[in-house]
């Protein structure tokens, strides 16, 4: 059966009457192209994490047997292929983000994104508020305490402020957001695995193109 599917960024290779595309066009083509929705209700029937043996055509036939469905309602099924990511996203293993992680992956591809590795940035302090002038915009100051002072004999008094500042990208915020872009690259070479490895997809054949692994060493 001959069948056409359009993809975001067109112009892949045929193989075996198969498209190549790499599992992240696999993934936003789905989610973007044919609305593809995750179904978790399945997961308490067949395990978050289901035995090797069990491919997405089983998963597939699971959902039938049960009634469950990952279509969002009022619109057409969508491509056999595109439930089959959904499939394997439901189940994705706890080891690899689980549910959170799925719906993530989800996420982006429907806007064809990736997670904020935050690129350049640099940790630095800044105000915690500003106030503007007319001469321009100057970190706002609180009175912290009023000291006294004498001067020839005559005690004088004076306010003392101070400005309170905030850190901005920290170590920590920087390093958690890069270790999560590593957690959904990790997700999507277990999810292009799964597909290179089951062969049951009708219309896609999955290539070893993945994202780059770490885009900031690119950018710092």
């Amino acid at each position: 059966m001959n069948m056409r599917v359009q993809i975001n960024g067109g112009g892949v290779a045929q193989s075996n009457g198969k498209k190549q595309v790499s599992i992240r066009q696999l993934v936003e083509w789905a989610f973007q192209r044919e609305f593809a929705q995750i179904d978790f209700d399945s997961e308490r029937r067949f395990g978050a994490e289901p035995a090797p043996s069990f491919g997405m055509e089983y998963l597939l036939l699971e959902r039938a047997r049960v009634g469950c469905s990952i279509d969002g309602g009022g619109r057409s099924e969508p491509h056999h292929d595109a439930e089959l990511v959904s499939a394997a996203l439901s189940v994705l293993p706890v080891a690899r983000g689980g549910r959170s992680m799925a719906v993530q992956i989800a996420e982006l591809a429907r806007v064809g994104a990736v997670p904020d590795y935050m690129p350049r940035a640099k940790p630095h302090v800044e105000p915690v508020e500003w106030r503007s002038h007319w001469r321009g915009d100057f970190a706002k100051t609180v009175k912290l305490r009023r000291e006294t002072y004498t001067v020839s004999n005559r005690m004088r008094a004076v306010d003392v402020y101070w400005c309170p500042i905030r850190y901005v990208n920290s170590a920590a915020e920087v390093a958690a957001a890069r270790r999560n872009y590593l957690d959904w690259w990790a997700a999507l070479d277990v999810l292009r695995y799964t597909f290179q490895a089951g062969r049951d997809l009708i219309a896609y054949e999955v290539t070893d193109a993945m994202p780059t692994l770490m885009p900031w060493k690119k950018t710092c």
